[in-house]
């Protein structure tokens, strides 16, 4: 999968997750600051500066001063001397020694570091010790000893103490601020370029531009998205009993409808010629279970019919048929008992849904064969006569994958929509599926983004009202898909919403 790879891309990956990120930021500082804290020495530092130098006094000819900047260099050039010896065994053991004398039970290991301001004969002796009292005297002593053996192996007379060596207060290693910091950035680091990767390689399909980009089809509408429908499932009862939401002045949002009324003029403006009849016939499966297609079939229907187009909805999923409550209406005879001969159309159908010119015909008993059903002649001639009635039919077919019930519909429709959930669905497989429908030569107008997500797709605009649809139910392929992601936000404005419309 080839993704567009900018600025936009990596900044819409950290809005998206901030949270996360935020998380890690947090979880990486404290973390390292414990585990520095519990596990690591803290180590002490004590410094002094020293003089080493000839002297001069008041006696010192002209020539002697003249030389004092030869000294200096000189005093420069043994920079390297002083490491040496003040590192060397010779003087360690003779601080050992005097540091031993006042404290018998010394016992500590300790570090010397030696050097030389630059362009100075002044010398920083720096120890580092576990114990800051330790640290404090072994720096004293050391200066003391580091002088004499200058004096007597270097000649140098006017050794001096500038800054005796004081007790430390805090700690130089480890610096818990610092390591906080470190660790934070690093797992900020590591959590993002994870979150990067994971989004280079996902190829679920998002947003109608990854539709358009990857299966090179046209997207015919964008359904948003709404946790709190969404959470209905089989067996429960909306506000109005019915999961329609694509009416004016039902209880959906604005731009709910609104999304529904922009697929229906799709719809109608599809460049499909209708059949003979003068009907057209749609088909609406998808490549996999719960991702909303009767849902999306009701509502168009609903839709197709506010417009005053005479319109017929048809359960053709006869293994698991939702479509009876996702109208609320209820009926136990449907199209299975008229392909069986024990119906005839007139005495199943529920005419004028919801008082619209919108009839419905339900499944009825579940079949031991659905496909049989559906491929039998008898399935080919009420098709034909239903056509010569309505304006249009929209048929609710299985999912695609695996399932060939929705391609033996769709060699007798005009077109065939193919409803995909945002986020959910694979590119490979959806492709798989076109490519199936492609060497059938049956016509897909296009498809249908369901669930869609318009602020974590990145998208800056909306209708002002915030998306507000979703869609869920148990369906008999699998287990039953739950909802995955609750908006954080529309949780917690949830109640404020809920007074504001009592009021």
């Amino acid at each position: 999968m080839v993704r567009e790879v900018n600025s936009l891309f990596f900044i819409n990956v950290a809005r998206h997750n901030w949270l996360l990120l935020f998380f890690a930021l947090l979880c990486g500082g404290v973390a390292s600051y414990l585990l520095c804290r519990t596990f690591v020495t803290p180590i002490y530092r004590s410094e002094g500066t020293l003089y080493i130098g000839r002297s001069m006094d008041s006696t010192d000819t002209t020539d002697e001063y003249r030389n004092a900047s030869r000294d200096l260099r000189l005093g420069l050039d043994l920079a390297k001397d002083y490491q040496t010896l003040i590192s060397s065994r010779r003087v360690r053991e003779k601080t050992c020694k005097e540091v031993k004398k006042d404290h018998p039970d010394f016992n500590e290991m300790f570090q010397v570091d030696v050097s030389v301001i630059q362009d100075t004969r002044f010398i920083c002796i720096k120890v580092d010790c576990r114990d800051p009292e330790y640290a404090a005297i072994i720096a004293r002593t050391l200066s003391q000893v580091f002088i004499e053996e200058v004096r007597v192996l270097m000649k140098l007379e006017n050794g001096q103490v500038i800054d005796e060596a004081t007790v430390p207060r805090f700690p130089v290693r480890p610096n818990l601020r610092r390591a906080a910091i470190l660790g934070s950035l690093i797992l900020f680091l590591l959590v993002y370029g994870a979150l990067v990767m994971l989004k280079l390689l996902d190829t679920r399909l998002r947003s109608p531009e990854s539709i358009v980009s990857e299966l090179q089809t046209p997207v015919m509408g964008n359904i948003p998205y709404d946790h709190v429908v969404s959470m209905l499932r089989d067996g429960d009862s909306g506000s109005s009993g019915n999961r329609i939401v694509s009416l004016e002045g039902s209880d959906a949002r604005f731009d709910t409808s609104e999304a529904f009324r922009t697929l229906r003029t799709n719809i109608l403006y599809a460049g499909i010629a209708p059949g003979k009849t003068g009907c057209r016939t749609f088909v609406l499966t998808s490549v996999f279970p719960n991702e909303g297609k009767t849902f999306v079939s009701a509502n168009v229907a609903a839709s197709l019919a506010e417009a005053g187009k005479k319109t017929l909805i048809i359960n053709c999923d006869l293994r698991k048929p939702a479509l009876s409550w996702t109208l609320g209406i209820s009926s136990r005879e449907g199209i299975v008992n008229v392909l069986v001969g024990e119906k005839s159309f007139d005495e199943v159908v529920c005419r004028n849904v919801m008082d619209l010119p919108l009839d419905a015909l339900l499944c009825g008993p579940v079949p031991p064969t659905p496909s049989r059903l559906l491929q039998s002649p008898e399935f080919s001639e009420l098709l034909g006569k239903l056509q010569t009635m309505y304006d249009y039919i929209l048929i609710d077919a299985p999912p695609s994958l695996g399932i060939s019930d929705a391609a033996v519909i769709g060699g007798m429709a005009n077109g065939i929509l193919l409803v995909v959930q945002a986020g959910f669905a694979r590119a490979e497989v959806v492709r798989q599926v076109l490519e199936q429908f492609q060497q059938l030569n049956l016509n897909v107008c296009g498809v249908v983004l369901n669930k869609f997500e318009v602020h974590r797709a990145g998208y800056g605009y909306g209708y002002g009202y915030g998306y507000g649809y979703g869609y869920g139910y148990g369906y008999g392929y699998g287990k039953e898909k739950k909802s995955s992601k609750l908006p954080f936000v529309s949780a917690l404005l949830a109640p404020f919403r809920r007074r504001r419309k009592k009021k």
